[in-house]
């Protein structure tokens, strides 16, 4: 049988961005990451986790396009 325990604690994070019909910088793409689990201390890093792998390549795009435009 499955277990449908709930987790006590769950972290939700929310990032919007994007431009309106004016072409002026708003909140409107959204990307959600969630954690849940027993432990504060491990949603907290499981959390952190997340977001270095999400945003790793981000990071990395925008550094090979600097070191593009310096060449």
């Amino acid at each position: 049988m499955a277990d449908n325990k709930m987790h006590k604690v769950q972290i939700n994070r929310t990032v919007r961005y994007g431009k309106d019909r004016y072409g002026k910088d708003v909140n409107e793409t959204t990307q959600m990451f969630n954690i849940r689990c027993d432990d504060v201390d491990e949603a907290v890093k499981l959390y952190a986790e997340l977001l270095d792998k999400f945003y790793a390549e981000a990071r990395k795009k925008r550094k090979e396009a600097r070191e593009n435009e310096n060449k």
